[in-house]
């Protein structure tokens, strides 16, 4: 039975768990196979495949990543993050936000509900996580969301906190935000955006979150955003992080980021990981403790939940 290109794209979906990288790879593929079967052998035995079900070893060794730029390469590396956050903010917003076909733009309208009711989960973690270092919700005043996309936890944190700040690198999800937020009736959140230049806005937060936002972040962009978290984290203020900081296989070379032409719907779905070493060593050196952490994991990833508060120094 002859391979159609969607067999195809069934198969990276179905199998992969993600979407082909073009058009020209699904055309490839329909010629190589002249079989359902052998297709779906070929997806099946892939490295791909055997590497995201492999579970990371406690044995793991080092990666070749490089966390440091200077502050010219730094700008670069975030300018070519945001072309492409700018890009797929305006084609599929909330698809890039959570990348589920019912979220697509055609399906987006019998889906809507449901995308933003997944926003009580993660309010869910963040109440849990207090919980858990003794913290009740009403000690926080100000709660910033690094990377808030169309809102859908925003309206959840700005029911439980006076106020919110809303932080995205992208225009097109800010602006969803904000009209979503305002159709629900909530007047006490401040949108801020994202920039190369200013790649964290906001000072004097009592609470800052993010979760599903930093993972798509090239190592030096999460730390430099996460160092500039920590500088400006009131004392006793709490980060909860929610970070990628290992996966088989990967690497990451600022040299080939920067060379690398895929068109930019592409590099947004791109998945970092950024080791706990500097990460730690940034909360040490702003005078912030780990109070808790988890592991979120998936086959080939560890993803970690990191709890810190700053040091009050004038009253240690």
């Amino acid at each position: 039975m002859p391979v159609s290109l969607e067999d195809v794209r069934g198969a990276y979906r179905f199998i992969l768990g993600r979407e082909p990288e073009s058009d020209a790879v699904v055309a490839h593929h329909q010629l190589s196979f002249d079989s359902l079967e052998a297709l779906r052998f070929a997806f099946l035995s892939s490295d791909e495949l055997h590497n995201q079900t492999r579970h990371v070893s406690l044995l793991a060794p080092p990666q070749a990543i490089e966390t440091a730029a200077d502050p010219a390469t730094l700008r670069a590396i975030i300018a070519k993050t945001a072309v492409a956050w700018e890009a797929i903010g305006e084609t599929e917003p909330h698809y890039s936000v959570l990348s589920h076909e019912e979220y697509k733009p055609d399906r987006l309208a019998e889906n809507k509900n449901s995308f933003f009711e997944t926003g009580k989960h993660d309010l869910d973690l963040v109440l849990a996580v207090l919980r858990r270092i003794g913290r009740p919700a009403e000690d926080f005043r100000r709660c910033l969301e690094f990377g808030c996309g169309v809102g859908r936890v925003t309206a959840q944190l700005a029911a439980t906190f006076p106020e919110v700040v809303a932080l995205d690198i992208s225009r097109s999800h800010l602006r969803l935000a904000k009209a979503h937020l305002a159709e629900l009736g909530y007047s006490n959140v401040c949108y801020q955006k994202v920039t190369p230049e200013n790649l964290h806005p906001d000072t004097g937060y009592d609470l800052w979150f993010s979760r599903l936002v930093l993972q798509h972040n090239p190592p030096p962009v999460t730390l430099a955003i996460l160092d500039r978290m920590f500088a400006g984290l009131a004392p006793q203020g709490v980060a909860i992080v929610h970070v990628p900081t290992y996966c088989i296989n990967y690497s990451f070379i600022i040299y080939d980021y920067l060379a690398d032409k895929s068109p930019p719907e592409h590099m947004h779905m791109h998945m970092h990981a950024t080791p706990q070493k500097p990460i730690l060593e940034l909360a040490w050196d702003h005078g912030c403790s780990l109070l808790d952490v988890r592991e979120d994991c998936i086959p080939g990833w560890i993803t970690n939940i990191f709890v810190f508060q700053k040091v009050d120094i004038a009253n240690a």
